[in-house]
């Protein structure tokens, strides 16, 4: 399908639910995750009103086929996008994103991972916050009441202290910069200068946040629990970590032509707080 959506969507649902409801759509990238997909889809599915699109890159273990059994088993909530190859993890959560942006039935918009380390639980918790009034719940390991479980030392130092780096540098409130587990407004999402981003790799979470806190968005963390994968390999590496290093900086000295892309955004889009 290389990432075209096709008629048959997910998001398709009953025409008396309105952009006010919590409606969620959850975007998830899957790069041979084959042995992950039922328990996390068994987690999901659990709750009314939530929707999954996965973006898959080309995997080789059959997690195409193991989406496509639960497509026919859930043609309506369950929705797979197949690229050929690998094509990072930002442009596949662009894609989500720019294909649940379309449906007004949408309220909320989350990316989590495919292996596991998010918690579906801390999902339903972080909908119940952002219900409260917030543009963009980040849910965070860097918070009190949040924590990594099964993390080697040096991967544990590796990501806070690039939560550090980015949040100082770019002097945004954010303590865990570098988390991939998100619910968005769709408003915001919006509102945001998606076309703007130049990350691949895990960078992406950093510009998000960055881009949130430039639109003025109201922002929250609810802490979770990070647990290291069971099935699969990591997708972490020297090289992903060293894009977002000097991404960082490219972001600081952009700051003012990325604020005048948000405000130009803005004039058509109204935050639910306004």
């Amino acid at each position: 399908m290389n990432g075209r959506p096709t008629a048959r969507s997910p998001m398709v649902v009953n025409g008396s639910i309105g952009p006010e409801t919590n409606v969620i759509g959850v975007v998830i990238p899957t790069y041979n995750e084959v042995e992950n997909i039922d328990p996390l889809l068994n987690g999901l599915l659990s709750r009314e009103s939530l929707y999954v699109i996965f973006i898959d890159d080309g995997s080789t273990d059959g997690t195409q086929e193991c989406i496509k059994e639960w497509e026919n088993r859930e043609p309506s909530r369950v929705f797979l996008l197949a690229r050929d190859h690998k094509l990072g993890l930002a442009t596949a959560y662009l894609t989500g994103f720019h294909y649940l942006m379309t449906n007004p039935s949408i309220r909320w918009i989350a990316q989590m991972d495919a292996d596991g380390s998010h918690n579906v639980d801390d999902l339903f918790k972080m909908v119940a916050v952002g219900s409260t009034g917030y543009d963009l719940v980040v849910g965070s390991r860097y918070v009190d009441g949040g924590q990594t479980v099964n993390w080697a030392r040096m991967r544990r130092w590796l990501s806070r202290a690039g939560s550090l780096y980015s949040s100082f540098l770019l002097q945004c409130s954010v303590n865990d910069m570098t988390g991939g587990f998100k619910l968005w407004d769709r408003d915001l999402l919006r509102n945001l200068p998606l076309e703007a981003v130049r990350s691949t790799g895990y960078g992406f979470q950093i510009e998000m946040n960055y881009f949130a806190m430039l639109a003025g968005a109201c922002v929250t963390e609810v802490p979770i629990t990070f647990r290291e994968r069971i099935h699969g390999k990591s997708k972490m590496s020297w090289k992903i970590a060293l894009e977002a290093l000097i991404m960082v900086w490219r972001l600081r000295m952009q700051r003012m032509k990325l604020q005048g892309r948000i405000d130009q955004n803005a004039r058509v889009i109204n935050l639910r707080r306004t």
